[in-house]
């Protein structure tokens, strides 16, 4: 509803559109809606400036990393990184030390899948920190000089026990997903987490590039196709995700070359978006992380202050919307 001097924007739904792409739609209200008339704040875009899209992939690695070798060298031939969320119970023969440095070697990275992929992160705060800080100790050992940094939490499960515990284990995110699980860290947008420690951020993932989960007629990526088309209309990084084959399971793929047709042309697919930004995973949750220390703040009459942390550096830069416009964050003047 618009009035004269006022607007009232309603969502028929109690939590309204926190968790969806529709999100863009508050966004929108209270950056650019009648900007004429009204007060606006500036919205720092999740988007990097200069691109179209942003994606991030990683390997969830619960059991043989180094099968994930084939699939490397198709993303290798893109120039696009890699990134291993690693459960550390499977490194002990050391067999897979070398392919998991060939990642970090070409761009990739490494996350914590904790210790031994306990549902919940084992129940209780004391089983998720030791999950939480053994896993991070166990890979540093591995890779000296590599910093842990972030976590892919088993099952998507985030309670906020486990919350804390990333926190008290020197972690600075997570990534989370999956609506069944902890709906409170399924968000259109990352960054900080309501509840949490106000450094800890994460980013929700939920598409997983599965061969069970491709279509049987048509276009078998179809959904993974709408999916990444979403989150560009939703201005939102995309993050998608499948696992290593094991003598267990292997997701629904026929082979190891089956999955890497698909892979490449979702890849092909996505590139034909524009300019297209492929993060790591880290450097994907460090972006974040730079986007929620920067603070911005207004009154009433539309003054507005902001502070860019210099502690935290980054390549590439915000953009904002702000008024209707697009622009880069440097080129605002808030003091007029």
């Amino acid at each position: 509803w618009s009035e004269y001097n006022s607007s009232l924007f309603w969502f028929n739904r109690k939590v309204g559109p926190v968790d969806s792409h529709e999100w863009r739609l508050v966004e929108f209200y209270f950056s650019s809606y009648r900007h004429a008339d009204s007060i606006c704040f500036p919205l720092l875009l999740e988007i990097p400036a200069g691109f179209d899209a942003c994606v991030t992939m990683r390997m969830d690695c619960d059991e043989d990393i180094k099968s994930a070798e084939l699939l490397h060298r198709l993303y290798q031939q893109h120039n696009i990184p890699m990134s291993l969320a690693i459960t550390t119970s499977v490194m002990s023969d050391g067999k897979h030390n070398d392919f998991i440095q060939s990642v970090l070697n070409s761009g990739g990275s490494l996350l914590s899948h904790s210790v031994d992929h306990p549902a919940n992160w084992g129940g209780c705060y004391e089983s998720a920190y030791y999950q939480a800080l053994k896993s991070r100790l166990d890979i540093e050992k591995i890779f000296p000089g590599l910093e842990i940094s972030y976590a892919v939490s088993p099952f998507h499960q985030n309670p906020d026990y486990a919350r804390a515990a990333l926190v008290d284990a020197g972690y600075k995110g997570f990534v989370g997903g999956i609506a069944a699980n902890d709906p409170d860290c399924v968000v259109a947008r990352g960054g900080r987490i309501s509840g949490a420690d106000t450094s800890l951020i994460s980013h929700s993932q939920q598409c997983m590039l599965h061969g069970e989960a491709m279509l049987k007629a048509n276009d078998p990526l179809k959904n993974f196709k709408r999916a990444f088309d979403s989150a560009c209309m939703g201005g939102s990084i995309f993050g998608y995700l499948d696992h290593p084959f094991s003598d267990r399971y292997q997701y629904g793929w026929e082979s190891e070359q089956e999955r890497c047709q698909a892979h490449e042309q979702f890849i092909q697919y996505m590139k034909k978006k524009g300019e297209v930004l492929f993060l790591s995973e880290n450097s994907a949750l460090d972006w974040l992380y730079f986007k929620s220390s920067v603070d911005i703040s207004g009154d009433n009459f539309g003054s507005l202050e902001i502070d860019v942390p210099h502690d935290v550096s980054q390549e590439n830069e915000l953009m904002v919307e702000y008024m209707g416009e697009y622009k880069m964050l440097k080129e605002l003047n808030f003091n007029e």
